[in-house]
């Protein structure tokens, strides 16, 4: 039978290596989820609202606090068509 490396507490220091790889890894990956109307939405906050990288960054980080300005956005995205 093979050794069991990660849940065995005889391999504790190893288990202890590769937690710290984990957290690494997970430190250099960059993830954000966004569609074209997220991006339209953001782009339109910084052109028609003059809002600055530090509210842009507040919206991408929680834009579910940001309900009221994404329906402006999309009634006047809408008025266009």
């Amino acid at each position: 039978m093979s050794k069991d490396y990660l849940n065995n507490e005889e391999y504790s220091e190893y288990q202890k290596i590769i937690k710290k790889e984990e957290v690494l890894a997970r430190l250099r990956e960059i993830i954000c989820h966004t569609n074209d109307m997220f991006i339209a939405f953001i782009n339109w906050l910084a052109r028609c609202k003059d809002w600055k990288g530090s509210e842009i960054c507040s919206v991408v980080e929680k834009p579910h606090h940001y309900k009221k300005e994404y329906e402006q956005f999309i009634t006047e995205y809408w008025e266009k068509l």
